[in-house]
């Protein structure tokens, strides 16, 4: 069948002997002669500045970062790195660029335009490239219009160096919107090292045709990828390996008997470990640990950074004073990465909310109702337990608490869970079944008030509410009078 669309690869456009690797080699001969600093200072300086990518990604190995400022990468006004490479030096020349050279005016401006414009393409390639979403015509002629603001100022700064490619790339924008996707040969020159690690010389030596060569190549390839799809399967969402059970402190967290925890999680674009920073809509966070609910899903512990400031070449970010922690709720379906409802800044929230309601009310007696629901959760927590089956009360209790602290002008946030002084332990509501007449008469009299509640608190919380009126209709049967 003849071809039926020619596409144009980022890699090779920008990554490889592309747009970018010219620009970072002649960016640098620039640096050496024109400044009185060196690649080699600007090597040492990343090192001791720390900089390090992802775990997953092999950017954190302590080899990697002064490999990418290597004497034989630089040459002939190219950089001759790989394209992770060229993707990683991107991000920093831009860094050294706008913290030290344009405040210092030792570099000229239109350079300085130049390479930040550059890496401002990179960034927002590189974004599409891991969103796993259809691009839409907005993102198409942003990246249309960002790869024009680079062309102007790179006429400006070098301009005896256009080359093909740099209006070749002009046509990745309607590739992208035509394809829905963003393809690129990165996955394919990957496959390429296979045939390159072995494969093809084993069958050089023992075919003599160019067509039996090529069979024999192509299954000896296909053989090596069925047995890596046999040794680590398909790539989907999945915790990997060392899998434990989560404590019995994190199945109360998130309400679930059900629980597994890693320290890394398998996503659709790679692998998040512990120490990586993710950021997500208005804040960001440290990989601390993945948890897996069979019936909910993903979950991630993160210490939270504060935001600092905004530059123009990123954010920067900042390790609470007290080392908050924060849990995200991750969708694989739909990409989401959200706060979990069950998180005590969540709670915190939440015993905000009543508090603001209960202060609406001009009957007093509601405070006394109030409390009297709070003693009803303890009292069934302290009765049958407080485990898994019982974690949605802890946590109203929690809530609650906190709630009428605020109202007396205090914060609350020191309330948990272990408040309550209720033992850690799992007993069934068959229990309650034992108590005499009086105490299961106050005991429901108690939670009935508390049901009372729910409804004017359901849309502050929708995913606890629902446990919680799950749990009091069994403490219902099992409390039913004979």
């Amino acid at each position: 069948m003849p071809p039926s669309h020619i596409l144009f690869d980022f890699m090779h456009c920008y990554l490889c002997n592309g747009v970018a690797s010219w620009e970072v080699g002649l960016l640098m001969e620039k640096i050496c002669t024109g400044t009185d600093i060196t690649r080699e200072v600007l090597g040492i300086a990343a090192k001791e500045a720390g900089w390090r990518g992802t775990a997953a990604s092999g950017k954190n190995r302590p080899s990697y970062l002064p490999a990418l400022w290597h004497e034989r990468l630089f040459g002939d006004s190219l950089y001759k790195g790989q394209a992770h490479q060229t993707a990683a030096i991107v991000p920093l020349l831009r860094y050294y660029l706008e913290e030290v050279f344009r405040p210092s005016t030792q570099l000229p401006t239109e350079v300085v335009s130049s390479f930040s414009r550059l890496a401002n393409c990179v960034a927002f390639i590189r974004y599409l490239s891991n969103r796993m979403e259809k691009i839409s015509e907005r993102e198409a002629k942003h990246l249309d219009e960002l790869q024009r603001q680079h062309q102007q100022a790179f006429v400006q700064a070098y301009p005896d160096s256009i080359k093909p490619k740099h209006h070749i790339r002009f046509h990745l924008p309607e590739q992208y919107l035509k394809t829905g996707i963003f393809l690129s040969c990165e996955c394919l020159e990957s496959k390429r090292k296979q045939y390159k690690s072995g494969v093809a010389q084993n069958q050089r030596s023992t075919c003599k045709d160019f067509a039996q060569f090529s069979s024999s190549v192509l299954q000896r390839l296909l053989q090596k990828n069925l047995k890596l799809l046999q040794d680590k399967g398909l790539p989907f969402w999945q915790l990997m390996p060392p899998i434990h059970d989560a404590s019995l402190d994190d199945k109360l967290a998130f309400v679930t008997l059900n629980l597994t925890t890693s320290e890394s999680c398998y996503l659709t674009s790679g692998v998040v470990s512990k120490t990586d920073i993710v950021l997500w809509q208005y804040t960001a966070g440290v990989v601390q640990s993945w948890f897996y609910d069979p019936a909910t899903g993903f979950y991630l512990r993160c210490l939270k950074l504060d935001f600092v400031r905004d530059t123009t070449w990123g954010t920067v970010w900042k390790l609470t004073d007290d080392n908050e922690e924060i849990v995200l709720e991750v969708k694989p379906q739909d990409s989401t990465w959200l706060l979990c409802s069950r998180t005590m800044e969540a709670l915190l929230l939440f015993a905000g909310q009543i508090a603001a309601h209960v202060a609406t009310l001009t009957d007093e007696s509601r405070l006394d109702e109030l409390e009297m629901s709070r003693e009803g959760c303890r009292n069934l927590c302290i009765h049958v337990g407080l485990g898994p089956h019982t974690a949605c009360i802890g946590l109203l209790w929690c809530s609650i608490t906190a709630a009428q602290c605020q109202l007396n002008g205090l914060a609350g946030h020191d309330i948990t869970v272990e408040s309550m002084g209720v033992k850690s332990q799992v007993m069934g509501f068959e229990v309650l079944k034992k108590l005499n007449y009086y105490q299961r008469f106050y005991l429901r009299k108690e939670l009935e008030m508390l049901e009372s509640w729910l409804p004017n608190w359901s849309h502050m919380v929708p995913q606890l509410i629902p446990e919680v009126e799950s749990v009091l209709t069994e403490v219902f049967e099992a409390l039913a009078m004979d």
